[in-house]
Order: C-alpha cells, then sequence, then structure tokens
C-alpha cells in the first residue's frame, strides 16, 4: 500500500475498534469521509489514547486490550424466545479453576452458582497483544423474567459486574392487530398554539384535553403535540422544546393552576384569580398572535407561587400527596434545586461557582420558596398529566389519548448534563451538510457517551423513556437513527467537520421494548431523510413505526406516490415543514432562488397528477392527499390540526434562530373548532374511509 492508504487503513481499523464511523454516505448517495483531525478528536473522547496520527497503533493496541480485558461486557441483551447467556473473557490461567456467579433479580431475589472454567459452552483461545487469552459462554437460568437484572461474576482475584436485560424483541402493540392491523388517525398541534376563550395568557393541558375530547368525539384515535419537556424561559432563554432542561421532567407552563387539588382552599391563589390586574394581563397574552414565553411564564409562575404559599409555604410541613411524590421520585427535589440555584445565579450551570458546577450543594446555595415552587410545579403538572394521558375524564367522557415527542437530547445548560455529566461527550450533536445545510448542523446538545452510559447500564435512558411513556398510548423518536449512530462535532470544529459515533443499538432496543411493553406504549421512530439499511431492518425487527410524509414520499419526476406501508403513520407534512398550504407556496424557501420556488410549483404539479384530481388547488389536494392516506393500509393517518383551514405559516423553520420559531398560534380557537364546518367535513371523510376501506376489519379507538 502507498503511506496513504497505509494510514487510512490503520485510522479505519482505530476507528472500528473505538466505535467511530469515518465514512457515511452523503445524500446524494456518495461516500463521504470525515477529515482526520474529527475521527482523532472523536477517539480521544471515546478514551482512546491517541493525540495524533502516529498514536493510531498504540491506539489499536489499547481498544484490542480494553475490550479484553472486561471479563463481562457491562450490558447484556437476552430476547425473547432466545437462551440467555454471557460472554465470558477469561485469562487462560483462569480456566482451570471455578467461576463464582451472582444473579439478583430486578423483583430482588438473588441466586448463586459456580461453574468450572473448563466446563463453559464454546471455549475458545484468543491471543490479544502477546496474552493468551479464552472466551466463553456463560448460560443465565432460562426461567429470566422481562426486566433489569444484575449479574456479578467471580474468576480468580478479578470480579465483573452486568446489567442484563431480558426483554421482548418487539415493541408492544395492541391485542387487535394480531387479527386485523388497526387503522385510525389523529391530529396534530403544538399545546401552545392552541387558544380558548378560558385560557388565562397561554394555553394549558386543560385546552388540550379539550382537543382530546374533540378529536374522540369525531372517531379520533390520539391527539399528537410536541415535547411537554421543560424548557428554559428566564436564562439562558431557549424555548425550543428539542433543546429541553429535562428528558426526565415537564414544562409547568402548561399547568393548570385551578386543577391543582386544594386550589378550592387557597386563599392567595384564589384571590390572584380575581384580580383585576391579572385578568388584563391574561387577557392581553392571550390575544397576542404569539407566545411571549418570558411574559407567559411570568404570569403562569405568579399563580403558581401563589399556590406554594397556600399550600407549600417554607415554615410549613409539604402536603402530603407532595411528599409522596417526592418518595417516589427523589431526583425531583434534585431538579428542584437545580431550578432554584439558576434563579438565584441567572446563568446556565457552566457559569456557577466551580462548587455548584461539581454537584456540591447546600441549602444555603439557594432559595427555599424557589426550591418549593419546583417542586410543587413538577407534582401537580405531572399529576394532572397522567390524569389526562391515557383518555379519562370527567363525568365519562372519553379523551383521544396522547401521542407524545421524545426529544433526542437535552440542552446543554440543562439539569440532565449537570446532574449526569459524565455520561455526556465534550461534543456537540448535529447533522452532516447535506443538500438544504450546506455547512451540517449543530443542534447544541451533548450526545451520550455509548460506553460510560453501557457502563451505568443505561439507566438514563430507561428513566426518559419510563417519564414519557408513562403519559402516552404512542410516543415517537425524534431521529430514531440515534439508537444507531450520532454525529459528533467535536469541540472547537465547524458543523462541517462533524464524524459518526456508533451506539449500542441492541441494547437500546432492548430497553426501549422492554419499557414499551411494561407501559404498553406504541413506539414510532421518526425516519424520514437518508436513513442506513441497517435502521429500517432494526425498526421492522422490533416492531417500530415508521413515519411515512408525502414530501418525502413524492417521486416528482414521474408523479408518483406509493402507498404508505401497513404500521406506518403517514401524514401530509410535519413540524419542521410549512402546513401543506405553505409547503406547496414554498414559505420554507424565503431565502432560496426562485429556481426552486418553481421547483416547488412543480412539486405541486406533480402531487396533482399522482392524485389524478385534475385540480391542484390546496384545498382539493389536500382533501384528495387525506384520502388517500385514510384508505391505505397506514396504521395511523395523523392530520395536523391548521391543515384543517389551510394555514400556511410554519411553527418552526430549521436552521433559524430559535427565538423566531415555536411560538405562532393558531388561527382559531378551539370553540370556532366545534363550528368551522370545513374542518369538521374533513374530518368526518377520513374517519369514514378509515373505518371502512374495502376489505380492512372495522376501525376501534385505542383506549
Amino acid at each position: 500500500m502507498t503511506p496513504r492508504a497505509d494510514h487510512v487503513a490503520v485510522l479505519d481499523e482505530a476507528a472500528r475498534l473505538w466505535g467511530v464511523q469515518p465514512v457515511h454516505e452523503s445524500t446524494e448517495g456518495q461516500p463521504a469521509r470525515a477529515r482526520d483531525e474529527s475521527v482523532l478528536a472523536a477517539l480521544r473522547e471515546l478514551g482512546a489514547p491517541v493525540e495524533r496520527a502516529a498514536d493510531l497503533d498504540g491506539a489499536i493496541r489499547a481498544g484490542r486490550v480494553e475490550r479484553w480485558s472486561r471479563t463481562v461486557e457491562p450490558v447484556t441483551v437476552c430476547w425473547d424466545g432466545a437462551p440467555c447467556s454471557v460472554e465470558l473473557r477469561l485469562l487462560a490461567t483462569e480456566v482451570g479453576g471455578s467461576i463464582r456467579c451472582e444473579l439478583i433479580r430486578e423483583d430482588g431475589a438473588a441466586s448463586e452458582w459456580t461453574v468450572a472454567g473448563d466446563g463453559l459452552e464454546g471455549l475458545r483461545a484468543v491471543e490479544v497483544e502477546g496474552r493468551e487469552q479464552v472466551a466463553a459462554s456463560l448460560p443465565l437460568p432460562g426461567d429470566l423474567p422481562h426486566g433489569y437484572h444484575e449479574l456479578t461474576v467471580h474468576s480468580g482475584a478479578r470480579s465483573a459486574s452486568a446489567r442484563v436485560i431480558r426483554a421482548p424483541r418487539r415493541a408492544w402493540t395492541p391485542e387487535r392487530e394480531r387479527q386485523a392491523p388497526p387503522r385510525e388517525w389523529g391530529v396534530f398541534v403544538p399545546t401552545y398554539a392552541l387558544r380558548s376563550a378560558r385560557t388565562p395568557g397561554i394555553a394549558d393541558l386543560t385546552d388540550l384535553e379539550s382537543l382530546q375530547r374533540w378529536t374522540a368525539a369525531r372517531g379520533g384515535a390520539v391527539v399528537g403535540t410536541l415535547p411537554l419537556l421543560p424548557t428554559f424561559l428566564d436564562a439562558p432563554f431557549d424555548p425550543s422544546p428539542y433543546a429541553p432542561v429535562s428528558r426526565l421532567f415537564w414544562n409547568e407552563l402548561y399547568l393548570d393552576p385551578e386543577r391543582v387539588p386544594g386550589f378550592e382552599r387557597a386563599p392567595t391563589a384564589r384571590a390572584l384569580a380575581a384580580a383585576a390586574e391579572y385578568r388584563r394581563e391574561g387577557d392581553r397574552l392571550r390575544a397576542a398572535a404569539a407566545v411571549d414565553y418570558r411574559a407567559a411564564a411570568l404570569h403562569r409562575r405568579r399563580m403558581i407561587e401563589a399556590l406554594r404559599d397556600d399550600l407549600a409555604a417554607e415554615d410549613a410541613p409539604l402536603p402530603v400527596e407532595l411528599m409522596e411524590h417526592v418518595a417516589r421520585r427523589p431526583e425531583v427535589e434534585d431538579y428542584a434545586a437545580f431550578r432554584a440555584l439558576g434563579e438565584r445565579h441567572g446563568a446556565g450551570w457552566r457559569s456557577w461557582p466551580a462548587h455548584l458546577r461539581a454537584g456540591s450543594v447546600a441549602r444555603r446555595d439557594y432559595d427555599e420558596g424557589a426550591l418549593r415552587y419546583h417542586l410543587l410545579a413538577q407534582w401537580a403538572t405531572d399529576r394532572q398529566l397522567a390524569e389526562q394521558a391515557r383518555g379519562a375524564a370527567p363525568a365519562g367522557d372519553r379523551l383521544a389519548p396522547l401521542y407524545l415527542d421524545l426529544p433526542l437530547g437535552s440542552h446543554a445548560d440543562g439539569f440532565d448534563a449537570w446532574r449526569w455529566r459524565e455520561l455526556f461527550a465534550d461534543a456537540s450533536a448535529g447533522a452532516p451538510p447535506d443538500l438544504y445545510f450546506r455547512d451540517g448542523q449543530d443542534w447544541g446538545f451533548p450526545p451520550l457517551h455509548p460506553e460510560r452510559a453501557r457502563a451505568d447500564g443505561h439507566r438514563y435512558w430507561a428513566a426518559s423513556l419510563r417519564h414519557v411513556m408513562r403519559v402516552s398510548a404512542m410516543l415517537r423518536l425524534d431521529h430514531v437513527m440515534g439508537l444507531h449512530r450520532l454525529y459528533w462535532i467535536p469541540r472547537g470544529l465547524p458543523s462541517s467537520q462533524g464524524v459518526y459515533v456508533r451506539y449500542p443499538a441492541d441494547e437500546l432496543y432492548a430497553v426501549l421494548c422492554l419499557e414499551s411493553h411494561r407501559h404498553r406504549t406504541e413506539v414510532v421512530g421518526e425516519d424520514l431523510g437518508t436513513v442506513p439499511d441497517e435502521v429500517r431492518t432494526a425498526m421492522e425487527e422490533h416492531a417500530l413505526r415508521r413515519m411515512w410524509v408525502i414530501p418525502f414520499e413524492l417521486d416528482p419526476e414521474r408523479a408518483v406516490l406509493p402507498e404508505p406501508p401497513a404500521g406506518a403513520v403517514a401524514s401530509v407534512g410535519i413540524h419542521d415543514l410549512p402546513p401543506f398550504q405553505g409547503f406547496l407556496e414554498g414559505r420554507d424557501l424565503r431565502d432560496r432562488p426562485e429556481l426552486e420556488r418553481a421547483a416547488r410549483r412543480k412539486w405541486g404539479a406533480a402531487l396533482a397528477g399522482a392524485l389524478a384530481t385534475g385540480d391542484a388547488r390546496p384545498a382539493t389536494l389536500l382533501r384528495s392527499a387525506l384520502e388517500r392516506l385514510a384508505a391505505s393500509p397506514a396504521r395511523l393517518v395523523l392530520l395536523a390540526l391548521e391543515d384543517l383551514w389551510l394555514e400556511t405559516e410554519p411553527h418552526n423553520t430549521p436552521g433559524t434562530p430559535s427565538a423566531e420559531n415555536w411560538s405562532r398560534k393558531a388561527r382559531h380557537s378551539l370553540e370556532e373548532l366545534e363550528a368551522l364546518e370545513p374542518a369538521n367535513a374533513l374530518v368526518a371523510a377520513v374517519d369514514r374511509a378509515r373505518r371502512g376501506a374495502p376489505g380492512r376489519g372495522a376501525r376501534r379507538p385505542a383506549s
């Protein structure tokens, strides 16, 4: 080989051993190679002893030794229907001795046994950097139930532990799917966009419940919305629902304070609710065309603080139900302290004093009132969501359950990156250059470090899923490819110079499938754009629903629109695109040359041809597109609520500052929606098509 070819081979071998993917397929279908500097930076962050190219040989040796020095991997997956065993890596001198095993099941039951090293299954000798080692398979009890179990192996003077995840191979799906695939529909709208006559400032969970009731009454199965996780509405200000402070808590901005238990006997809160000045401010905020997050957060906070003063004052014990919530979820106290610290310092944690950055916090470091505010807010919001999310309602009303969204990451200045800083890499997640983002994308949040997350048994990933699945009938995973690989942008490099890092997909799917069954939550993977074949194969194997969106599926050259596959979630658009009519008009191409606008007009004509409408007017195209989707075998047809009145303005334009996004309110209120005849007629048409397509079973709403 030439010197350069030799260098590439050595670099690629080091990358393979440490989990870096130096080459990926571009959006044009061509191989794209990351810069050496980016690969070396990712290797360093993953623990490889490499500063420059000359160190690669040493990194390869270290990678081999590091892997074989583990008696067991930190995580082992045992799928249903397959024998459960753990791979052991032993020194040759250990094979002649006995190996003692301890297994503590998730329910606390413990068992212990001893096996002879030379009696293990699949023994094979391996030489690792001049040292003789042996690999073997250690069978585990065949009756191991679903769950997270802790195994410890003692071999000679060495001991090692592993988390054993026994999981169903496929995510949960409704029982009736065995007879006939469910064919349902739902609506989607950001919660902040809802408006009603009762809304005190900004939409709340009661408004969302009203939409759930409206949807269920018309035969709809779910209501989808953007993430309801907490965001920074103070400092550092960032209202994006995809940059949450944490993936383990809720955004109290959406709490309806008047539904908090004890409101009826809270004199301070009731007096504030009746105060003319408070009501005027609520009216002003409600009338605005866009959400003023700072003002809305302050307005909602005043009421929650009044409730705190009435129900959880600093000089009184916490309410029993709140104390029970803290006992069940002790991390909520850490979260409340974190938010109270942020309020005292007026900045993100990375600029706090050193002892606070390191997590050494005492009561004197924050205000007790702020702590109690966040404890009360989290308990009350969690309680309210749990009441309505699964379709329960007072007086026997039926609500369409929630279809929620789990962001890929959390804010770099957020609670998760502070509380579990050791789990996150010193890099930024993003996306490589493509046709729309020539310089790539930097999403601004730190990616999980795959090996550190494994060493922790994927507890953070499991907790994130539990938090959202507990209140959702369906869950969309943002950027499902992140279960397989993520584009890391090493510190100091531009977004165009990132590199892909691989993740332990089997282990992440095992946690996902296990939690899906425990919460009876269907899982949808956001798999739009350029998706490696391995991702779609894994999604099918593990019963994750695909997303099928017309702008990504229409072939404008041939005017062909394929049928959505069975089991998919099909729609005419997504929240990162303008609404249907706005997309036809090229509202996302304001800064693009006229040539691209012409391409969008051609796209509209191609859609009209594919639908055989003979009419390219937006209202006709929309109805035809929805009827086509409704008659398809798709698992769910998701209607953007605002498409029902042909809204044109987007909620988010990727690549623009966050302050310009995530704030536009719906043109029509919930009360007006009841009387919008064209909208209700379109919904009725979709419902009829979903119920009565030839050869399909009758549709029954999810429950």
